[in-house]
């Protein structure tokens, strides 16, 4: 849901926390206000056609390859701006960090931070695996307007686990999901098969175990 319409039955509150990034009263002020509410709805220049997620999609998944090559688990993403450019880029770095939360969407989105204007509304958030929790609410906290994921993640993905936020400055991204999955899939594979350290080879093996075709 990107718009709410109360129609006599439900308040703004609850709209909100299903997912509207704005509400109307009834269907005669959407129409009075019906520029403000597609440029709330769709704030970015590109359409998302099929083709273009493919292409974007397909740059993710260069990085979680990249990850591979640096040993890291092949979890990739991107940010693009509201016209389709790259703006931002990373993969899954826990191992060389030594840090927890370096998620592919969090590099991505600090890289993102330091290219381009971070107040954006149109943002679209790439990644090879459904976002986690963490990843999820950073997306939301970010206004980030799309979130566009590959292989599903039953155990630990955030799209059906974070609440919608209600602070002005985020908003709930349209979430789309399931696109060039398999490619995700067999990237883990690839990975799982090069004597992975144990406690990702786990996680993997339960991520591929629940998205078993």
């Amino acid at each position: 849901m990107t718009i709410g319409l109360h129609g006599g039955l439900n308040d703004t509150k609850t709209l909100r926390h299903s997912g509207a990034r704005w509400t109307v009263t009834d269907a005669a002020e959407l129409l009075n206000r019906l520029d403000e509410a597609l440029q709330i709805a769709g704030p970015g220049k590109v359409r998302l056609t099929w083709d273009r997620m493919l292409d974007l999609m397909n740059r993710a998944l260069d990085q979680a390859s990249s990850a591979i090559e640096h040993g890291e688990v092949p979890i990739g993403a991107i940010i693009a701006a509201g016209d389709g450019s790259i703006i931002g880029k990373g993969y899954n770095c826990l191992n060389t960090s030594h840090d927890r939360i370096c998620h592919a969407e969090i590099v991505a989105l600090h890289d993102a931070a330091r290219k381009a204007d971070s107040e954006s509304r149109d943002w679209i958030m790439v990644s090879t695996l459904e976002p986690c929790v963490m990843c999820m609410g950073a997306a939301m906290e970010a206004g980030i307007d799309t979130v566009l994921f590959g292989l599903p993640a039953p155990a630990d993905g955030g799209s059906k686990r974070v609440t919608p936020p209600m602070s002005p400055e985020s908003q709930m991204p349209r979430i789309i999901g399931r696109v060039l999955e398999e490619r995700s899939r067999q990237l883990l594979e690839r990975w799982l098969a090069k004597n992975p350290p144990p406690d990702q080879a786990k996680f993997v093996r339960q991520l591929l175990q629940s998205t078993n075709p």
